[in-house]
């Protein structure tokens, strides 16, 4: 079969990338890789250029690396061409990947790659420097991958510094078990195995780990007490160590936020602990030692605008002994590099968050994949034998487990502790079901549990709406948002004076309104489409403007008008003002220092800044550029959230952004009611769309390309044990 015509030479390419950028199909960056290229290697295949162009793409989709074979395999699909959502104008010229890359074998394309001049070819294990300084990289393997090196260089740099942390000491078991066992009391429960103390061991005894779980499964406390079980033990010993250094982060200030909150409640349960063979006030101690300010993992490093590095890196690193990082699997590859980089050898690492969850939108999928084989729960005799010591719980020995040696060459699966008996969703739980069920990929399950809930169990947790996009504000979903909405739009309602920022008992009021707004929350998997967030942060607008919530229509239709009640989330980092992208704030009425009423965007301060005086950041909305209606939010948006009620609303169609993990991260952040919500439009049999849709959902699995997990383990075996 002939070449497609786009690969006959470089102008003929450019066109076609040409085309692709105008359709929103790539990045105006991605083209210019191959001018790059071009510039560089004038003689060299298109084909070659072409692969730069799409691992570049990749990058921009979560993507550390190309995987060639998967493109070949399926083009359109992997490389989501054309996208689920494209910004550009359709262009019906443009050949899809598909078109241009049918007839072109594997093996054509490593030939093309290995003989550009700007491609360095390696063995996956293998991880020198290219000195001649080539911008792409292509690991020769079983499944071949290209690199932008950058990405190479990176996820090898977060491999070696997490394997280096593999040479601290750890603590005797039979130190650790009466510190356990004060935090653990024992329970009537002897059948049930407590991972969370296993959890606490493993950290305990690992310079690096991750304590990965559900909603409910205790990470949060999970974490403290592990926190003051190395503070205990540090305060036991004779010899006057000194304390450990510690501190919190998570990769938004939102999920900063929520951690700071949980754990203050936490820390007192320390403070109470009574126990034989401890002095009476050694817990209060340990409570006193403990941290309860929470960072952003960029201000503890201290990224700088239009710096090179952050403050703290290789050279400079964090006077620190113990960082936890919560809600991980939001954590990008070059942000867990640049963090890894700026941490002492001997400061022990611990990663808490939940493996199935959506990942980062930036490159790299973390926590996903160093947690793929995590549900084994297989560890070394050695370890198995330190956990049991040290906890005093039976640590399962699984099938698939036949010994240390076995073990030796999958090392990561020592570094993890699942948490498995959720304490929020139990049993008897809908939303705990469903998600288990969406989890597992059991559609019919899934299908069960929300169709009993419309039925046999109408005062469940979770129910199921069909919605139809025409009907008026009378309909059961419109219903249910503006019920969900009322509580807090209510409370700006009856302050027409506004609020006063000096005021303590509007902050107050301010503090239980934020807390009512976390009551309910619309998501969404789009953002345009009469699904998504434009069409749905419309359609909520119109309807509590008829309700009188809102000002009138015509007054709020614009996307970026400012009126009472508008909520907005940030969408890009503004350290100026000291927001975060992905903060929320609330438009509220406020009296000026002039004595007229204008209005003001109210953000929760980060947890820290409270100590000021100040709870709550007042901005004028004239400073805020990129903010978005956040009545509705992408499902991605919701990351590192928690709300009491939480509707989603699917597609009317299946499509390649709804995938199993996007849902399941959708009806966990729902803590005691979930509703399902299907557009419908087809007069006959109209859930038969809406049950495919979600069929689609549940069957459809994010994979993204990378080796973290293979290199780690290539440096944890090559340590001296």
């Amino acid at each position: 079969m002939s070449q497609h015509p786009a690969l006959a030479d470089h102008a003929s390419l450019r066109a076609l990338l040409g085309r692709w950028v105008a359709a929103g199909w790539l990045r105006p960056i991605d083209r210019a890789v191959a001018d790059f290229l071009a510039r560089r290697a004038p003689d060299a295949a298109p084909l070659a250029q072409l692969a730069a162009v799409l691992a570049s793409h990749q990058s921009g989709s979560g993507h550390v690396c190309l995987d060639l074979a998967a493109v070949r395999d399926n083009p359109d699909f992997t490389l989501r061409m054309p996208p689920a959502e494209p910004t550009g104008k359709a262009q019906r010229e443009a050949a899809t990947p598909a078109a241009v890359l049918a007839g072109i074998d594997l093996a054509d394309w490593q030939r093309a790659l290995a003989k550009h001049r700007a491609v360095h070819t390696l063995q996956w294990q293998q991880n020198e420097e290219d000195h001649e300084g080539r911008p792409l990289v292509l690991v020769e393997a079983d499944r071949p991958q290209l690199y932008l090196r950058r990405y190479w260089q990176v996820e090898g740099r977060v491999a070696e510094g997490l394997a280096k942390r593999d040479a601290a000491d750890q603590p005797s078991p039979q130190s650790v078990r009466p510190v356990l066992d004060a935090l653990y009391p024992a329970s009537d429960d002897t059948q049930t195995t407590d991972w969370q103390k296993i959890a606490c061991a493993l950290a305990a005894y690992q310079p690096f780990s991750i304590i990965t779980g559900g909603p409910g499964t205790g990470k949060t406390t999970t974490v403290v007490r592990l926190l003051a079980a190395l503070t205990s033990l540090h305060l036991g010993r004779e010899n006057g160590s000194s304390l450990p250094r510690i501190a919190l982060c998570a990769p938004t200030g939102k999920a900063a936020a929520r951690l700071a909150e949980s754990i203050g409640e936490k820390v007192r349960e320390i403070a109470a602990i009574r126990a034989d063979n401890f002095d009476v006030e050694h817990w209060p101690a340990v409570a006193a030692h403990l941290p309860e300010e929470v960072q952003t993992i960029h201000r503890l490093i201290g990224t700088r605008p239009l710096a090179e590095k952050p403050r703290h890196h290789r050279d400079n690193p964090l006077d620190l002994d113990i960082v936890v990082v919560d809600e991980a699997s939001m954590v990008g590859m070059e942000l867990m590099g640049q963090l890894v980089e700026a941490l002492p050898e001997r400061c022990r690492l611990v990663m808490l968050g939940d493996k199935d969850q959506l990942a980062s939108v930036e490159a790299g999928a973390v926590l996903g994949e160093l947690c793929r084989h995590a549900d084994s729960g297989d560890y070394p005799e050695a370890l198995r034998d330190y956990l049991q010591a040290a906890s005093g719980q039976p640590v399962p020995t699984h099938a698939s487990d036949t010994g240390a040696s076995a073990d030796r060459a999958d090392p990561v699966q020592a570094h993890i502790a699942t948490l498995r008996v959720s304490h929020r969703f139990g049993q008897d739980s809908a939303i705990g079901a469903l998600a288990r069920a969406v989890n597992r990929g059991d559609v019919a399950g899934a299908m069960q549990i929300l169709e009993g809930a419309d039925g046999e169990r109408a005062s469940s947790d979770v129910d199921w709406l069909l919605d139809q996009p025409d009907a008026d504000h009378s309909d059961p979903f419109a219903a249910r948002v503006i019920g969900g909405l009322r509580p807090w739009l209510s409370m700006i309602a009856v302050q027409p004076d506004g609020f006063d920022p000096d005021s303590p008992e509007d902050e107050a009021t301010v503090t239980e309104l934020f807390r009512r707004h976390n009551d309910f929350q619309l998501l969404c998997a789009l953002r345009r489409g009469p699904a998504g967030v434009e069409g749905l942060n419309a359609r909520v607008q119109g309807w509590l403007s008829r309700e009188g919530l809102l000002p009138a229509t015509e007054r709020i239709g614009r996307s970026t008008a400012w009126y009472p009640g508008r909520p907005v989330i940030v969408t890009r980092n503004d350290a100026q003002l000291g927001l975060a992208n992905g903060d929320m704030g609330l438009t509220l009425p406020t009296r000026l220092e002039n004595g007229d009423v204008g209005l003001r965007v109210v953000f929760p301060a980060e947890p820290d800044a409270g100590r000021s005086g100040r709870h709550f950041h007042w901005v004028s909305p004239t400073r805020l550029s990129e903010v978005e209606t956040a009545f509705a939010l992408t499902v991605h948006k919701s990351q590192g959230s928690e709300f009491t009620r939480v509707a989603m609303v699917m597609p009317e169609r299946s499509n390649p952004i709804l995938t199993r993990e996007l849902l399941y991260t959708a009806i966990t952040r729902a803590k005691q009611r979930f509703t399902l919500v299907s557009p419908i439009r087809a007069r006959n049999e109209p859930d038969s769309q809406a049950r495919a849709v979600l069929k689609s959902a549940i069957t459809s699995v994010t994979r993204r390309s990378g080796n973290l997990r293979e290199r780690l383990v290539q440096r944890l075996c090559a340590l001296p044990h």
